[in-house]
C-alpha cells in the first residue's frame, strides 16, 4: 500500500523584545521541519510525500539583536518490494527574519531553507525538494550588521534495480542589504543536494544545481565598510556501489557578489564570489564510469567604495572514483575572464581572480583514469577612477590527473593565464599559472602503470601607469605540474610539465618586470619503475619595460625540474635551466637587470644504478643604457647547477650539474654614473651514496 504523507509544519514564529536595554542581546530562534512520509510497499505504490514546512518567521528588538530561522521540507518515505520512493518537499523562505538594534549595537540575521530528501524506492527514488532562501534588509539605524542567507537542496532518492537515482535538489540563496552604517558581513551560501544512490545497475542521480547572490550597500559618509560574499557549490553526483555508473555533479552557476559604499570617506568595499562544481559520483563494475565533475560558470564580483577589494574564485567539479573495473570520471574545466571588477573614490583598488580545473577521478584495476579539467584565467582591466594604487592577482591552476590502480594514470591538465592592467598611479600586476600534477599509480606490488605527466603552464603579465612619478610592476610565474608516481617493471614516473612565460612587461616613471619559469618535477618510480624526468626551463628576453625618467629593473629566473627517484630502476633526468637577457635602454636613469638559472636535482637510483646527473644551468645578461648600470650590484647573472642524484644501492652518485654565467654592462653616460656588473656560477654537488658505493 501507499505510505502516508508527512504532516505539515506551519507558522512557527519567535519574537524577542528588549527595547529599553542598555546592553546584552535579544535572541529569537524559529525552527520548522515538515513531517517525513511513511513507508510504502508493493508494485504501483510509493512512499508518502514529505510534509510542507512554511511560514517560519523570527524577529527581535534590543540593544544587540540576534535572529535565526530555519525551515526544512519533509523527507519522502521509502518504498519497498516494487514501490517508488516518496518526494521530498521544497522549502522557501523570503524575508523570514527581521530585527532592530540600537545605534551602538549590532544586528545579526540568519535564515536557512533546506529542501527535503527524496525517499529510497526499489522502483525508483523520490524527487528531492529544492531550497530557496531570499532576504532583503534595509536598516537606517547606524549599527553594525551581520547578515547570512543559506539554502540547501535535498538529497535525491536512491533507487533499486535498473532505476537511476533521483537528482539532488537545487539551491538558491539571495541577499540584498542596505544599511546607513557598516555591513560587516553580508553572505549568501547555496549548496545543491546530493544525487540519489543507485543500489542496482542504474546510474547515480545528478547532483543538484546551486546559485548564490549577495549585494551589500552602505550609505555611510564615514570610514565604514561594506562586505558581500556569495558561495555556491553544486551537489555531488549519486554513487553506485553495486554495478553501475556514478551520477554527474551538479552545476554551480552565476554566483555574484556586489559591495557598494560610494559615499564612504574611508575603510573599503569588499566583494567575494566563489563557486565549485559538484563532484561526480562513484561507479562500480567493468564497463561503467564514475560521474563527471560539473562546471562552475558565471562567477563575478564587484566592489565600489573609497577603497575596494573584489575577488572571484571558480573551481570545476572533480570526477568521481571508479572501482571494480569502472573508469574514473572527468574533472570539469574552469575559465574566468575579467570576473573581478571595482571602482574607487581615491583609495586603493585590489582585484583577485583564480580559475581551477577539477581533478580527474581515480580508476581501480581494469578502469581508465579520469581526465583532469583545464584552468584558464584572463584579466584585462583599466582603472578609470584614479585609485591611489591598483593591484591585480590572476591565477590559473590545472586539475590533477586521475590516479589508477593498475593502468596508466592521467596527465595533469594545462593552465593558462594572462593579465594586462592600466592605471594612473602605482600599478601592480601579478600573474601565476600552475599546471596540474599527473595522476599517481598505486604503490603496490600488484599494480602496473606509468605515472601521469605534469600539466603545462603558461603565464603573461603587463602593467602600465601614466603617472609621472609612480611605478609599474609586472610579474609572471609559470610552474609546470609535477609528474605522478609510476609503479612496476618497465614503467616510469610521469615527466614534469613545462612552465612557459610568454612575457612580462612594465611601463611607468619607474618600471619593474619580473618573470619566473619553473619546470615540473618528475614523478617517483616504485617496484622496478624508473623515475620521471624533470622539465627543463629556457628563457630568452622574456622581460621588458619602459621607464619614463626613473629606473628600469628587469628580473628573469629559470628553474629546471628535479628528476625523480627510481626504485630498482634508473633515476629521472634533471631539467636544465637557461636564462638569457639582452637589453638596450636609453630612457631610464638607472638600469638593473638580473638573470638567474638553477638546474634541477638528478633523480636517485637503487640497486646498481647510478644517480642521475644534475641539471646544467646557464645565466647571462647584456645591458646597455644611457645612465647608471647595476647601481647597488643589481646587474648580475647567477647560475647554480643541480645536485647529482643519490645512489641508494651499490651504484655511484650522480655528477653535479655544470654552471656558467656571463654579465656585461655598458653605459654611454657622460655624467657621474657608474657601471657595475657581476657574475656568479656554482656547480652542483655530486650525489651521495650512504650505503655501499661511490659518491
Amino acid at each position: 500500500g501507499q505510505g502516508g504523507a508527512g504532516g505539515a509544519a506551519t507558522g512557527a514564529t519567535a519574537t524577542a523584545t528588549a527595547a529599553t536595554a542598555t546592553g546584552g542581546a535579544a535572541y529569537a530562534l524559529a525552527i520548522q521541519v515538515g513531517g517525513a512520509g511513511g513507508h510504502g510497499a508493493g508494485a504501483g505504490n510509493s512512499g508518502g510525500a514529505g510534509g510542507l514546512a512554511s511560514g517560519t518567521t523570527a524577529s527581535a528588538t534590543g540593544f544587540n539583536v540576534n535572529v535565526r530561522a530555519t525551515q526544512t521540507g519533509g523527507a519522502g518515505g521509502s518504498g519497498a518490494t516494487g514501490a517508488a520512493g516518496g518526494a521530498g518537499v521544497s522549502s522557501t523562505l523570503t524575508n523570514a527574519v527581521s530585527g532592530t538594534a540600537q545605534a551602538s549595537g549590532y544586528l545579526e540575521l540568519s535564515q536557512t531553507a533546506n529542501g527535503g530528501a527524496g525517499g529510497y524506492g526499489s522502483a525508483g527514488g523520490g524527487a528531492a525538494g529544492s531550497g530557496t532562501s531570499s532576504l532583503t534588509v534595509t536598516s537606517s539605524v547606524p549599527g553594525r550588521a551581520y547578515l547570512y542567507v543559506n539554502a540547501t537542496g535535498g538529497n535525491g532518492g536512491g533507487a533499486g534495480g535498473a532505476f537511476t537515482g533521483q537528482a539532488g535538489g537545487a539551491a538558491s540563496a539571495t541577499l540584498k542589504a542596505t544599511s546607513a552604517n557598516a555591513i560587516n558581513n553580508g553572505r549568501a551560501i547555496a549548496a545543491g543536494g546530493i544525487g540519489g544512490r543507485a543500489y542496482g545497475t542504474g546510474t547515480g542521480g545528478v547532483g543538484g544545481a546551486a546559485t548564490a547572490s549577495a549585494k551589500s550597500t552602505s550609505t555611510t559618509a564615514g570610514a565604514l565598510g561594506a562586505v558581500a560574499r556569495a558561495y555556491a557549490t553544486g551537489g555531488r553526483g549519486g554513487a553506485n556501489y553495486a554495478n553501475g555508473s556514478g551520477g554527474a555533479g551538479g552545476a554551480a552557476t552565476g554566483a555574484t557578489a556586489t559591495a557598494t559604499e560610494t559615499t564612504a570617506t574611508g575603510s573599503r568595499a569588499f566583494a567575494e564570489a566563489s563557486q565549485t562544481g559538484g563532484a561526480g559520483g562513484r561507479a562500480t563494475g567493468a564497463g561503467n564510469t564514475a560521474g563527471a565533475g560539473a562546471a562552475a560558470s558565471g562567477t563575478s564580483s564587484s566592489a565600489s567604495g573609497r577603497s575596494a577589494v573584489s575577488e572571484s574564485y571558480q573551481t570545476g567539479g572533480a570526477g568521481g572514483r571508479g572501482y571494480g573495473g569502472a573508469s574514473g570520471g572527468a574533472g570539469a574545466s574552469s575559465s574566468l575572464t575579467s570576473a573581478a571588477a571595482g571602482t574607487t573614490t581615491g583609495g586603493y583598488l585590489t582585484l583577485r581572480q583564480a580559475a581551477t580545473g577539477g581533478a580527474g577521478g581515480y580508476a581501480g584495476k581494469g578502469g581508465v583514469a579520469g581526465a583532469a579539467g583545464t584552468g584558464k584565467s584572463y584579466m584585462t582591466v583599466t582603472d578609470g577612477t584614479s585609485a591611489s594604487s591598483f593591484t591585480g592577482y590572476n591565477t590559473a591552476i590545472g586539475g590533477v590527473g586521475g590516479g589508477a590502480y593498475s593502468a596508466d594514470a592521467a596527465i595533469g591538465a594545462t593552465a593558462k593565464s594572462g593579465m594586462a592592467l592600466t592605471g594612473t598611479n602605482t600599478v601592480t600586476a601579478v600573474d601565476r599559472s600552475n599546471g596540474g600534477a599527473g595522476g599517481r599509480v598505486a604503490h603496490s606490488a600488484n599494480a602496473l602503470g606509468n605515472g601521469g605527466a605534469g600539466g603545462a603552464a603558461t603565464a603573461t603579465a603587463t602593467a602600465t601607469t601614466s603617472s609621472a612619478s609612480a611605478r609599474g610592476y609586472a610579474g609572471a610565474t609559470a610552474t609546470g605540474g609535477d609528474g605522478g608516481v609510476g609503479n612496476g617493471a618497465g614503467k616510469s614516473g610521469g615527466a614534469g610539465g613545462a612552465g612557459t612565460v610568454t612575457s612580462a612587461t612594465a611601463s611607468g616613471f619607474n618600471a619593474y618586470a619580473r618573470a619566473a619559469q619553473v619546470g615540473g618535477n618528475g614523478g617517483r618510480g616504485y617496484n622496478g619503475a624508473t623515475g620521471g624526468a624533470g622539465a627543463s626551463s629556457k628563457m630568452t628576453n622574456l622581460v621588458s619595460g619602459t621607464a619614463n625618467g626613473g629606473y628600469l629593473r628587469l628580473g628573469q629566473r629559470a628553474y629546471g625540474g628535479n628528476g625523480a627517484y627510481g626504485s630498482t630502476g634508473v633515476g629521472g633526468a634533471a631539467g636544465s635551466a637557461t636564462s638569457s637577457l639582452t637589453i638596450t635602454n636609453s630612457g631610464a636613469t638607472a638600469l638593473d637587470d638580473i638573470t638567474y638559472a638553477r638546474g634541477g636535482i638528478g633523480g636517485g637510483a637503487t640497486a646498481s644504478f647510478n644517480g642521475a646527473t644534475g641539471g646544467a644551468a646557464a645565466a647571462s645578461v647584456y645591458s646597455t643604457g644611457a645612465r647608471a648600470i647595476g647601481a647597488g650590484n643589481l646587474n648580475r647573472a647567477n647560475s647554480a647547477g643541480g645536485a647529482g642524484g643519490r645512489a641508494y644501492g651499490t651504484g655511484t652518485g650522480g655528477v653535479g650539474g655544470s654552471a656558467t654565467a656571463s654579465s656585461v654592462g655598458t653605459t654611454t653616460t657622460k655624467a657621474a654614473d657608474q657601471a657595475n656588473t657581476l657574475s656568479y656560477a656554482t656547480g652542483g654537488n655530486g650525489g651521495a651514496n650512504y650505503n655501499l658505493g661511490n659518491g
